[in-house]
């Protein structure tokens, strides 16, 4: 399934299987491919929740392409994928970090491809009225690269605000 990954073009990441049950990726049909099936499988990131990026999109298909050339399947020569996540051989965890501190309106300040250091602000937190809650500002403690952002102008205290996944330490 490494290979098939490679091969399609996408960022690889591999959330640790202790966490498969409790962030109940079981509940998948990815998951449920792989663990109740026997069939392997990997699911392709073309966006967050419910915005779909277009380009991701386009790059979705020509990875469907490279890997259907890898099988045999399809007689074109694979292509370099225009993503500013590139395939890496490296496991990463997914974290669904930071949270939001408190309710409040929120500003991304990073977007899905940007890659995002320890401390640095991802996000203000306003009111409704645009004034600063806490400190006004959040940030990340985790270094990786953002895949989605949670959308939704207020959030909830505890909510996620990004994904990134960071390497295995």
């Amino acid at each position: 399934i490494r290979k098939a990954i490679s091969t399609f073009g996408f960022f690889q990441v591999i959330d640790n299987v202790g966490s498969f049950f409790t962030s109940h990726y079981n509940r998948t049909f990815t998951g449920s491919l792989i663990h109740q099936a026997g069939i392997p499988a990997f699911t392709v990131e073309l966006g967050s929740k419910k915005v779909v990026d277009l380009k991701q999109v386009e790059n979705g298909v020509l990875g469907i392409k490279n890997l259907l050339s890898h099988l045999g399947m399809l007689d074109v020569q694979p292509v370099g994928l225009q993503t500013p996540l590139s395939y890496s051989p490296e496991s990463y965890q997914i974290h669904l970090h930071p949270e939001c501190p408190e309710s409040g309106v929120v500003k991304f300040l990073v977007n899905p491809g940007d890659h995002v250091k320890k401390d640095q602000p991802v996000a203000t937190i306003t009111d409704i009225c645009g004034r600063k809650k806490g400190k006004g500002i959040i940030k990340t403690n985790k270094e990786g690269y953002v895949i989605c952002q949670f959308e939704g102008a207020m959030l909830y205290s505890g909510s996620p605000i990004l994904k990134i996944p960071s390497k295995f330490s």
